[in-house]
């Protein structure tokens, strides 16, 4: 089965990028890139380029994002608070991070190039949108980030900034990491429940059992 989704911009789309974690498709657009979160078909817009983008990159680890337009520009972006973080001359080489995502390749000119290291206010870091939040707990090795909300507990995977899991439960107030490591608790309305948890170990997954 074969399923397709799409969106129109007035004036075509230039080079495309993915988000690491696959959830986030950055469509470059007129003056403007569109971040497209394609489960929900949820679109956010970055704007302050003069003339039309013709291409959009992730970094690595997907919190910077790089533009380049006809207004010979390169824009630096935060995805996640959708805000522009600084703009430099030029346009940026294909593939233009390198592995580390932390420097990048750019060009003057056709007779110059460079390379401009790039860093992210990791200090500050929006995951996601969720409803209201009432708590929040890292586990022992920091790796992954617990969050209680009106919907119930969110579980994210902290160097990627990318949810690992849902836990439905109404109106979860709290939420904590129990001492042994491999269960989770929270407390709502319904009462305290109590979730078996395994973390993978590179914290790209995670395996609960039933509910307690």
């Amino acid at each position: 089965k074969t399923i397709c989704a799409s969106f129109t911009n007035a004036f075509g789309v230039g080079f495309m990028s993915w988000s690491p974690d696959g959830q986030v498709l950055a469509c470059p657009g007129e003056e403007r890139v569109y971040l497209w979160t394609v489960a929900t078909g949820e679109r956010t817009v970055l704007e302050g380029h003069h003339a039309v983008v013709t291409a959009a990159l992730f970094n690595h680890q997907g919190d910077l994002l790089a533009s380049t337009s006809w207004d010979g520009t390169t824009r630096l972006w935060d995805p996640k608070l959708v805000s522009a973080l600084v703009s430099l001359p030029g346009g940026w080489a294909e593939n233009g991070f390198d592995p580390s995502g932390r420097r990048l390749a750019f060009g003057l000119s056709s007779h110059e190039s460079g390379i401009c290291e790039v860093s992210a206010a990791r200090e500050c870091r929006r995951l996601g949108r969720t409803a209201a939040v009432w708590a929040g707990a890292f586990s022992a090795d920091g790796r992954v980030l617990a969050t209680a909300s009106s919907d119930g507990v969110r579980l994210w995977q902290v160097h990627l900034n990318r949810l690992l899991a849902h836990l439905p439960m109404a109106e979860a107030r709290s939420v904590m990491w129990h001492p042994n490591g491999t269960n989770l608790v929270a407390a709502g309305w319904p009462g305290i429940e109590l979730w078996p948890i395994e973390i993978s170990t590179n914290a790209t997954e995670v395996h609960l059992g039933p509910v307690r």
